[in-house]
């Protein structure tokens, strides 16, 4: 009995604590999309957002704006995170960036970008992404969730 339970217990730590890889961001152009119907944001139609992983390059760019800085890696155990259960949820790789970065003439002082994926996705590279602040995730109850959601083109995927 003592050694049924103690395999017990060293199964369920040991499943608890399991960590799946992350859900990435990846290189890519992506657009500005509704959270409601994953529609073309039409208040930004015509930015595009370029992120080169490689580089750690961010730009953002329309006919009549252009933005560029670098991309600023986080430890890990600052990373959002979605689809939380009792013992886990889904990693979202994070980066802030280097400079604050202003959208319909909101300045973000710190901002994000992060991964949007959920169970199943750990491992892949998302093709969408969050556009965010520190302050706006710290003062929000959205779990997985931002204040832009960016998606990739087809001709990056």
């Amino acid at each position: 009995m003592r050694i049924q339970l103690s395999s017990l217990c060293c199964l369920l730590l040991t499943t608890a604590c399991t960590t799946d890889p992350p859900v990435y961001i990846g290189t890519g152009t992506y657009t500005f999309i509704s959270q409601e119907d994953g529609a073309p944001l039409e208040a930004l139609s015509g930015v595009d957002v370029r992120i080169n992983i490689d580089t750690l390059d961010f730009f953002m760019d329309s006919s009549d704006m252009e933005f560029q800085t670098k991309l600023v890696e986080r430890p890990e155990d600052e990373w959002m995170e979605n689809c939380p259960t009792n013992f886990s949820a889904v990693q979202l790789e994070t980066m802030g960036l280097q400079d604050p970065l202003i959208i319909e003439e909101e300045t973000l002082e710190e901002p994000l970008v992060f991964a949007d994926g959920c169970v199943g996705d750990q491992g892949e590279t998302a093709t969408r992404l969050w556009l965010s602040s520190v302050a706006f995730q710290a003062s929000s109850n959205a779990i997985g969730e931002g204040l832009y959601l960016l998606e990739m083109g087809p001709s990056t995927q």
